[in-house]
């Protein structure tokens, strides 16, 4: 586990990838960076021999809940913890790359990223304190995005190494990497449905953002919004009959909620700050997310019910895309 004290210096230093006018900046970093500028596939590159996973189950066993996210540290983006019940916030990576977007395992054991320690960004599996890092997506592709499936085998990931930005799975523990959409035009945030036949991402297919599902077992596609402004990062209810997202569609990127079918949008947050990032909790009645509305961005968890609102973090230091971590025994 790495144990390191926080830098004062990394929040001012975030204005070589996203200030405080950041926030948005940086969302409009996302969705440029959809058309990833990716190199020629090699699928036969290096591979990390995976270590023992079993190992972690004692340190991980135990904990509270908690949420991970992407923290600006002395001068990269990293991964931190954060225990909802002990206040105890842990750095669970620390390179010299960016580590981007973690995902957690929905029995909060497993943690994966990406990470462009290796030079480009590729996607990472480690388990939730940040041990036996094994590189799954391997090759010159850029690979970034990644999401877990519901029974935490599988790993899906954006990945341009066939040309276009397209979805891919793969083992937890790697092995043979599959493409799950063609000609969908730089896909997104993907989110796996709870029953784990569907998955969710953002696409400019049709060149505003949009937000589509797949069909894991044959790839149909379904298109869920269909909006002049830019949807995206959608996250999938743990009952599976709601999807969270954020939208510009209001002026000001916000979260919306709409059925699992792109039914009955309705927004859920409005504020002046941007809101962006959102995830649920394991027992769905709180959505996590970012926001910029008291100055820099911090963690927030909204009663879906009420509409209460708690701050979970307040820090110098730029918080993002927070996801749920579940507690373990």
């Amino acid at each position: 586990m790495n144990t390191c004290a926080r830098d004062s210096r990394g929040p001012r230093a975030i204005a070589r990838r996203a200030d405080r006018a950041g926030w948005r900046a940086w969302a409009a970093l996302l969705v440029a960076s959809l058309s990833l500028a990716g190199c020629a596939e090699d699928d036969t590159g290096p591979v990390s021999e995976p270590d023992d996973r079993q190992g972690s189950d004692a340190l991980a066993a135990g904990r509270g809940p908690g949420v991970a996210f992407m923290q600006y540290w002395d001068e990269n983006w990293e991964v931190f913890v954060l225990d909802l019940e002990t206040g105890e916030r842990r750095n669970v990576t620390n390179h010299p790359g960016d580590e981007e977007l973690p995902t957690v395992s929905t029995d909060g054991r497993w943690l994966a990223y990406h990470s462009s320690r290796d030079g480009h960004d590729e996607i990472f599996v480690t388990d939730i304190d940040g041990r036996f890092p094994l590189n799954v997506s391997r090759g010159l592709a850029t690979s970034v995005a990644p999401a877990w499936s519901p029974d935490g085998a599988e790993v899906v990931f954006t990945s341009d190494r066939h040309g276009g930005a397209e979805l891919y799975v793969v083992g937890a523990g790697g092995g043979d990497i599959r493409q799950l959409t063609t000609y969908m035009n730089a896909t997104r945030h993907a989110t796996w449905s709870p029953d784990g036949a569907r998955i969710a991402f953002s696409s400019t297919r049709d060149r505003t953002l949009d937000i589509y599902s797949v069909a894991v077992a044959d790839g149909r596609i379904t298109q869920l919004t269909d909006d002049p402004a830019n949807d995206q990062k959608p996250a999938w209810s743990p009952d599976g009959d709601t999807i969270v997202f954020s939208s510009l569609r209001d002026g000001n990127w916000e979260l919306y909620t709409m059925a699992s079918d792109g039914a009955d949008e309705t927004r859920l947050t409005v504020d002046d700050g941007a809101d962006m990032g959102a995830s649920w909790s394991t027992d769905g009645s709180r959505v996590l997310f970012a926001s910029d509305r008291e100055g820099q961005n911090d963690i927030y968890a909204l009663e879906v019910a009420t509409g209460g609102l708690t701050r979970l973090t307040d820090d110098p230091a730029e918080e993002i895309f927070p996801v749920w971590v579940a507690a373990t025994e």
